[in-house]
């Protein structure tokens, strides 16, 4: 019976593959609920409008995912997208934030930090965004340090709420 519970460990020895680590409560499929930012003089901004959309995904293996985006862009006059107008281009960018990577939790200190392998924002790959969150039910809170957007410091709080299997987007 010994031998049996040794198994795992020798191939995960042998094969190069890490145990299963303990689950972290931020594993799973996120919704967006709501994102609102506040610059340095307390002024309210809604980066992706009133009712933004986005997933946010952490699995076991310490991957992650996320994608934010205003519901009401625009469409190009062109379908190939390769041929937008330049308005087109940047509306289309600033209406869509995406990124994915790595992370690593401090459970203590209630902290998450992504560590960026691709982003839609070239200047983010390679970089590390730490949030500070908060989980409360089915409800996630991260919310991030003061950061530069359109040239004013701020600090912004996403509320996703957990998603169900086979659940509809909103």
């Amino acid at each position: 019976m010994r031998a049996i519970a040794l198994i795992p460990m020798t191939l995960a020895v042998v094969f190069g593959v890490s145990p299963p680590k303990t689950a972290s409560p931020l594993v799973g499929t996120w919704r967006l609920v709501s994102f609102e930012s506040r610059d340095e003089n307390g002024g309210q901004i809604l980066p992706m409008g009133s009712e933004p959309v986005g997933q946010l995904m952490y699995d076991n293996a310490g991957n992650m995912s996320v994608q934010l985006m205003r519901p009401a862009r625009t469409s190009f006059a062109s379908a190939d997208r390769l041929s937008g107008t330049d308005s087109e281009v940047r509306a289309a960018f600033e209406g869509y934030h995406a990124y994915f990577g790595r992370y690593a939790v401090d459970d203590q200190a209630r902290m998450v930090t992504h560590y960026i392998d691709g982003a839609s924002f070239p200047n983010l790959v390679g970089s590390k965004q730490v949030r500070a969150f908060a989980i409360v039910g089915n409800r996630l809170t991260l919310s991030t340090p003061p950061i530069q957007v359109g040239g004013r410091s701020v600090t912004s709080e996403l509320v996703w709420e957990r998603a169900e299997h086979g659940a509809a987007p909103r």
